[in-house]
């Protein structure tokens, strides 16, 4: 039996298939799947049976084990980094909300009276006529060293409720002063100023202010105290938006802490007079006098102060955060 070779059983097959001989004897067909590729092989050494499974499924082309490996830390890396996202959320979360909480607390305990609110920051301007017209000029000081068309007066950036009572003996200090009067700790804005006829001829103007940008009705707890030189002395004039019936509005209305509800008089005193102030003109202009004569050289001091009425009913938590934007004109007629 030299040349005889005699196939057995189909593990001798695969054994024989599996040294690498050719035998040329033809292979024999069988029906039926082939249990033996699906018997998985059995654990070497050290590997676990989970870890011999995974290597003994079908692979695509390329896709090796240490591809596979890749992929899975990828994977975790990725997770990884979602986990941290949402841990950095939820602090940015909690950082808005105890900034909110901040400013809340801050904003009701700032005021006693708990009242705020403000005319916007250097937005009250003084203009004379219209620009390149040299019939009046502005200035800080009565020499007008320099003058100009446009004055804008300092002020606080925000003011809180205060009552004319504890201003009002300091009204000649603020008319005797040149410049703004006021710094960024004060809840009022006081300034004085001059009017000058540059001209060589009598000029007639007019004087006004406007109010616009009103917001959460802040102008109707807002006083305008206006004083100038006239050839008799001194003019003073206090405005307030009038009442919902349209009557006059106190300049000081009565209080029970300020004036033990009775009056606040024009003579700084409390008694029964009450003291009316000069209603506005209408919504958008808060008072306009006309007539007014400048000679050539006149010099005319003015003297402006705002501020939110305490003592104002309306000067209430509802006005917080409301704004108004305030403008005096001189126009040559």
């Amino acid at each position: 039996m030299d040349d005889e070779r005699i196939i057995t059983t189909e593990n001798d097959d695969a054994s024989i298939a599996e040294s690498g001989l050719d035998t040329g004897a033809p292979k024999t067909k069988r029906r039926g799947k082939d249990k033996s590729a699906q018997t998985p092989a059995p654990a070497a050494a050290g590997e676990s049976p989970t870890d011999a499974a995974d290597s003994a499924k079908p692979k695509k082309p390329g896709y090796t084990s240490s591809s596979l490996e890749e992929t899975r830390q990828g994977r975790y890396k990725y997770i990884l980094q979602e986990k941290a996202t949402e841990k950095e959320s939820k602090k940015r979360r909690w950082i808005w909300i105890l900034l909110i909480f901040l400013l809340f607390t801050i904003l009701f305990g700032s005021s006693v009276w708990g009242i705020m609110s403000f005319v916007e920051y250097n937005n009250f301007r003084i203009l004379v006529d219209k620009e390149g017209r040299d019939y009046l000029s502005l200035s800080y000081t009565r020499e007008f060293l320099p003058g100009s068309e446009v004055l804008t007066l300092d002020g606080p950036e925000f003011m809180s409720d205060v009552t004319l009572i504890t201003l009002y003996d300091r009204l000649s200090e603020f008319e005797a002063k040149e410049g703004n009067s006021t710094t960024d700790s004060d809840k009022f804005l006081a300034s004085t100023f001059f009017l000058k006829n540059v001209s060589d001829k009598q000029q007639n103007y007019t004087e006004y202010i406007t109010l616009n940008g009103v917001k959460k009705d802040v102008d109707s707890a807002i006083r305008v105290f206006l004083s100038h030189e006239t050839p008799d002395g001194t003019s003073q004039q206090i405005f307030a938006k009038p009442k919902a019936d349209g009557s006059p509005e106190e300049v000081v209305p009565p209080d029970p802490q300020w004036t033990n509800g009775r009056h606040f008089g024009a003579d700084g005193g409390i008694g029964d007079t009450p003291w009316y102030a000069e209603p506005f003109v209408n919504d958008s202009t808060v008072m306009r006098n006309s007539g007014l004569t400048l000679e050539p050289g006149e010099v005319r001091r003015y003297t402006i102060i705002i501020w939110l009425e305490g003592c104002d009913p309306e000067c209430i938590n509802d006005i917080i955060g409301g704004t108004v934007r305030l403008q005096l004109n001189f126009n040559v007629e």
